[in-house]
């Protein structure tokens, strides 16, 4: 398949060929046959391109590379996003037309033990592996990383997960660029986005370097504590030596008796 949007496919006369292009740039061709598909074909495992290479680039786009045929995590991970996008947008329309009134969550929600579609979201991103998340959003179609652009200024206000968000927004506006922009409606998410991001990067930031001062303190105490003690204990074996030489010298003193 292609790396993002399917733009258009065209069906041969007799049936036996198809062509498609897409959003990666690229044309392919389609031959029809009777073999049945299998994902993960063991003997496909070990295959590379005719480069050598494990990935093909994406065009245009240098550093990012399309998903292969061996990247069933990436599938399956996009799957996931793309129900739980769907399972949330329905969870929301009955909130609407229940006016108020308790709606119970979906049972895909309730197995995640989520009560919002923004926490449901979140869990789904957690359970994928990070090796496979930025293919996963290769494979997404453009409208639904739209609807994840939506999603991150709610998710930032969170004030977890940051680092996780913001790769989500940073990915999506590299492989997205232009049509974002090009929306103004996107273009105001992405501000604001920015604008969230900063503040909790800054939090991050501010916490860490707290804590760090706060370790170097530590460890100037513990040393501190640790010289004082030896300064002690040498204190105390001087005292020691020196009152042994007294009664060194002592001893040797000879006894005069005065009659």
């Amino acid at each position: 398949g292609h790396a993002g949007e399917c733009w258009g496919v065209c069906v041969g006369s007799g049936g036996l060929h198809a062509a498609s292009c897409g959003a990666d740039r690229a044309l392919r061709l389609y031959a029809r046959t009777d073999e049945p598909l299998v994902l993960g074909d063991t003997d496909e495992q070990d295959e590379g391109l005719a480069t050598g290479e494990q990935h093909a680039p994406v065009p245009g786009l240098p550093g990012l590379n399309m998903p292969t045929k061996k990247t069933i995590g990436a599938e399956k991970a996009a799957d996931s996003i793309m129900e739980c996008l769907s399972v949330g947008a329905e969870y929301k329309r009955e909130l609407v037309e229940a006016r108020g009134q308790y709606v119970q969550p979906p049972l895909l929600m309730a197995a995640y033990n989520c009560t919002t579609p923004e926490h449901f979201f979140v869990e789904t991103l957690k359970r994928i592996r990070s090796s496979d998340l930025e293919e996963a959003l290769l494979l997404i179609p453009f409208s639904v990383s739209c609807d994840i652009i939506k999603m991150l200024p709610k998710l930032l206000d969170r004030g977890d997960h940051t680092e996780l968000f913001c790769r989500l927004a940073v990915f999506l506006l590299k492989i997205h660029h232009a049509p974002i922009v090009a929306n103004q409606a996107l273009l105001k998410h992405m501000i604001q986005i920015q604008a969230k991001a900063n503040m909790r990067l800054n939090e991050l930031r501010d916490m860490v370097g707290y804590n760090v001062h706060a370790l170097q303190w530590l460890r100037r105490e513990a040393e501190a504590a640790d010289n004082e003690q030896l300064f002690r204990e040498a204190f105390t074996e001087n005292r020691k030596r020196d009152k042994r030489r007294r009664a060194r010298q002592a001893v040797k003193r000879p006894i005069v008796t005065v009659t």
